[in-house]
């Protein structure tokens, strides 16, 4: 908040405070005080404001396309993509997400389930390198999330 506090003036910048989430209303955040930035949602900590990002976009952004969105929620991606699904059918955004098979457990799916939500909704996962883009084909992709204890940050692209 100071960071953006300072830059918004000058920049298109908003401050919500809130958590992105599959519903508007309220849900819990712990943050594990040995990793302050691994912040997650549970089933009790300080309670915080949650946002469909559809929601966020028609109060604030109102027909603006958008082409990127990062997610790395630890655990919660699935619940970000389920309040964004009016997006994604009118823009098709590429999507950068990391997918932690731990943490999708703790916030109640999984690595399969959310790979399976987004092919379901034509999208079609990438890794990048320094030098170059890779295709997953699905069994790289079932390999690849299969690695317990790793995460990986992947570009999923929409495919007509």
């Amino acid at each position: 908040q100071k960071r953006i506090g300072s830059h918004a003036s000058s920049h298109s910048v908003t401050l919500v405070k809130a958590a992105a989430s599959n519903e508007d209303g309220t849900a819990y955040l712990y943050k594990p005080s040995a990793h302050p930035a691994g912040a997650y949602l549970t089933e009790n900590g300080t309670p915080v404001k949650t946002m469909r990002i559809d929601t966020l976009l028609s109060q604030h952004l109102p027909g603006k396309k958008v082409h990127l969105v990062k997610i790395d929620v630890e655990g919660a991606e699935l619940k970000v993509l389920l309040g964004m699904k009016e997006l994604i059918a009118r823009d098709h955004p590429a999507l950068f997400i990391e997918i932690h098979p731990a943490a999708l457990r703790r916030g109640g799916t999984s690595a399969k389930e959310l790979t399976n939500w987004l092919t379901e909704q034509r999208y079609e996962a990438y890794i990048l390198s320094r030098k170059n883009i890779t295709r997953l084909n699905s069994s790289a992709l079932q390999k690849l999330i299969e690695a317990d204890g790793q995460y990986t940050d992947l570009l999923y692209l929409y495919t007509p």
